[in-house]
């Protein structure tokens, strides 16, 4: 069992990881959210916002994944996008999640990767998603 400070960390792609937020007490089949950080493509980490992101996981009552992403400049575009749909490829396959009532959500440059991924989402019709959030 992980401390309240704690959180999984998972390598879903050679190049990213993700952070696994599961408030206490979450029911069986509970929604999901892939949060993306900001910092303007080149600043900012999956860990430095654990503090938030397990808050969130605690208020929305879903188990919250946070994606830790290459940077710019030197892993141009679209180095981060395609670390973020392999953090989306690999939740989806999970078993334990309710994959009706995913979203994507983001701050920053984080919403603007997740505007990017719904895009990439529905070209590649990987799922659909319930909504992307900011």
């Amino acid at each position: 069992m992980l401390a309240r400070g704690d959180c999984e960390v998972v390598a879903v792609s050679p190049t990213a990881s993700v952070r696994i937020h599961r408030p206490p007490g979450l029911g069986k089949m509970p929604p999901a959210v892939l949060w993306i950080h900001g910092g303007g493509y080149v600043a900012g980490s999956a860990a430095g916002e654990d503090r938030a992101v397990r808050a969130m996981a605690e208020k929305v009552d879903a188990l919250v994944v946070s994606v830790e992403y290459q940077l710019g400049p030197e892993h141009p575009y679209p180095a981060a996008l395609d670390d973020c749909y392999a953090a989306l490829q690999w939740l989806v396959a999970r078993d334990d999640i309710d994959s009706q009532r995913m979203v994507v959500a983001g701050v920053s440059a984080g919403a603007g990767l997740a505007a990017a991924l719904i895009l990439r989402c529905v070209d590649s019709r990987l799922v659909d998603l319930a909504g992307q959030g900011r």
